[in-house]
């Protein structure tokens, strides 16, 4: 016997139990019982207990087999029941929960098409071309005494080199002072 092969088992859980028609195993078996089975216990004799099945037979089972608990396999199987319940139920409420967020999302588009349009009705409208204004009724100016705009400039050119001439020259002589003044009277320059 080698253990290189060896894999990972399990007891099985699925208990059959006889029902007799007497309280002892060698005497006539009338059905056989699976785990989680419920019956009526109505009688105990030493090992054994008399029992009424669901469909109304009774017979005689080893009373070491029964417990007043239910079984792993029936608390599993009434969880499994709850939990699809609970699902169903959940699934339902979020189907409606989609349902509703699915028309409000319509809705919203409907309402994002409809300010779609609009924008672009408004900005086909802004972009068409308007009628050119009338011209101003055609009026004779009077005559004034200024001078034309090109002898004005004349005029006023040379006082503006004139005073930036001065600012130049102003700038310069506060700089030789300052220079002066930093290295005691000398000048640098």
């Amino acid at each position: 016997m080698t253990n290189a092969a060896a894999e990972q088992v399990f007891v099985d859980d699925q208990l059959m139990l006889n029902v007799y028609s007497q309280p002892d195993s060698s005497s006539e078996r009338l059905a056989t019982l699976r785990s989680g089975d419920a019956v009526e216990r109505l009688e105990t004799l030493d090992d054994f207990a008399l029992v009424r099945l669901e469909n109304g037979l009774e017979g005689w089972v080893g009373a070491n087999y029964l417990t007043s608990e239910a079984p792993a396999l029936v608390r599993l199987r009434t969880i499994e029941a709850e939990h699809k319940a609970a699902t169903q139920k959940a699934r339902k409420q979020f189907d409606e929960q989609i349902a509703k967020l699915e028309k409000h999302n319509a809705e919203l588009q409907a309402r994002i098409d409809a300010l779609e349009k609009a924008a672009a009705a408004a900005e086909a409208e802004k972009s068409e071309p308007q009628p050119a204004p009338a011209p101003p009724p055609e009026t004779t100016a009077p005559q004034s005494s200024e001078p034309s705009g090109s002898t004005f400039a004349w005029v006023w050119l040379p006082l503006i080199l004139a005073a930036g001439g001065l600012g130049y020259f102003a700038g310069w002589q506060t700089l030789a002072r300052r220079i002066r003044n930093r290295f005691g009277g000398l000048k640098i320059y």
